[in-house]
């Protein structure tokens, strides 16, 4: 069975998600379909379809999946499926949104507060890029903030884990699974807000991909991070074919971001 490898860059505005994501597909090191503006709605119609039409499909998502252990404790969830289960439950997600108690914070008049950790183990044993680390979770505004995408992005985990998507590792691998990733670590030091630096990066790759997805690539960072994830992805197949059974109990409630040295 030929496996699909499918990269979204998953958008964190705070209303509704907009037209700012894109989804790529990549096989054998080339780009098949990248397709950007995005709502998040045609993401989740997407990713469905993707599912009834294939046998095997990977896809990487790029918000955070769970938060820290000690969150889901002192919440009462026992795994992250109970946190996206109550956050998809009536408007659980838009009311913890919109008040930003802490833990959370990064609205008006909300500032970080003292947490014993508000970042998740995985988080902090992805390496730096150019001083660039994942964010945390609690952190729902500001520059390259994940908070908002992650929470709205719980919830359509909720609604794929129920459709028969497996969400690695807190499902073991099935026929359709759902990664975490964080494009930072597939793309590399590039400025990927400038476009001349995003068209001048796939220019150096233009045999894996036609002229017009070249285009299509380099008009927004969305979707330029969702076509080098895609790539990055279809280039480790073979291991995200086989993802193993996740073992450590804190690493099962956290997630852990995929890629392709996270073993290491």
């Amino acid at each position: 069975m030929a496996l699909r490898i499918i990269a979204v860059d998953w958008s964190g505005a705070a209303a509704g998600g907009g037209s700012k994501n894109a989804l790529a597909e990549a096989a054998a090191g080339r780009l098949l379909h990248v397709e950007d503006h995005l709502t998040r709605r045609q993401v989740v119609e997407r990713l469905i379809e993707i599912k009834k039409r294939s046998e095997r499909a990977v896809i990487g998502l790029d918000f955070g999946f769970s938060a820290p252990a000690w969150y889901l404790a002192e919440r009462g969830f026992a795994e992250a499926p109970e946190l996206w289960r109550w956050l998809a439950d009536g408007d659980h997600a838009s009311e913890l949104l919109r008040e930003c108690a802490p833990p959370f914070w990064g609205l008006k008049g909300k500032f970080k507060p003292k947490l014993s950790a508000h970042h998740r183990d995985t988080e902090l044993k992805t390496k730096a890029v150019q001083g660039i680390r994942p964010k945390s979770v609690f952190q729902i505004s500001g520059p390259g903030t994940v908070g908002t995408g992650s929470i709205r992005g719980m919830c359509v985990l909720h609604e794929l884990r129920h459709a028969g998507f497996s969400v690695w590792p807190f499902d073991d691998q099935g026929t359709h699974t759902i990664v975490e990733i964080y494009p930072r670590l597939l793309t590399g030091p590039v400025n990927k807000t400038d476009p001349q630096c995003r068209r001048e990066y796939l220019g150096k790759i233009s045999d894996r991909m036609d002229e017009d997805q070249r285009a299509i690539a380099s008009a927004s960072e969305d979707a330029f991070d969702a076509t080098i994830s895609a790539l990055a992805m279809s280039d480790h197949a073979s291991d995200l074919a086989s993802l193993p059974r996740v073992r450590d109990p804190q690493l099962r409630l956290e997630g852990v971001i995929w890629h392709p040295q996270w073993l290491e």
